[in-house]
């Protein structure tokens, strides 16, 4: 029996969980939920609301409640995700109010790749910010692709 244990213990420790690196967090510092993607090619530019049977789910999309943050958990090291996977190795984050959402809407986003607040940043950017991107809210504030 206390071999088997022994055993069982051991094939637990070798197999522990996959390390996860969740240093990347995001900040909402507004009174209304935001809504963002991250995007790691510029190229790639998605709605940042998800649909279900055709119409839109909030509940379904990468948000952050009011005044909250939350952590991005990544399967390597940000560093190295960033470094190596990244065009220009920088990360592109992309906020989106839900006002903005609503009154901008889908078409006009998708076509000028809008959003209400986007940065750009590289691992030396992000170690400055100590892992902390922060949306806050300004008055009209639109962002126009600036990743091509």
């Amino acid at each position: 029996m206390k071999t088997k244990l022994l055993f069982l213990l051991i094939i637990l420790a070798v197999s522990g969980c996959d390390p996860h690196d969740a240093k990347l967090t995001l900040v909402n510092s507004t009174n209304d939920t935001i809504y963002f993607k991250l995007s790691f090619d510029n190229d790639n530019f998605n709605y940042p609301i998800r649909m279900l049977n055709g119409k839109v789910n909030y509940d379904l999309s990468s948000y952050i409640p009011p005044n909250f943050s939350a952590g991005q958990p990544n399967m390597s090291r940000w560093e190295d995700f960033i470094n190596e996977n990244c065009t220009d190795s920088s990360i592109s984050i992309l906020f989106f109010s839900k006002e903005f959402i609503k009154n901008v809407g889908e078409d006009s986003i998708m076509k000028y790749k809008l959003s209400s607040q986007r940065f750009k940043l590289n691992v030396k950017d992000l170690e400055r910010l100590n892992w902390r991107v922060a949306y806050m809210e300004s008055e009209d504030s639109i962002c126009f692709d600036k990743m091509k």
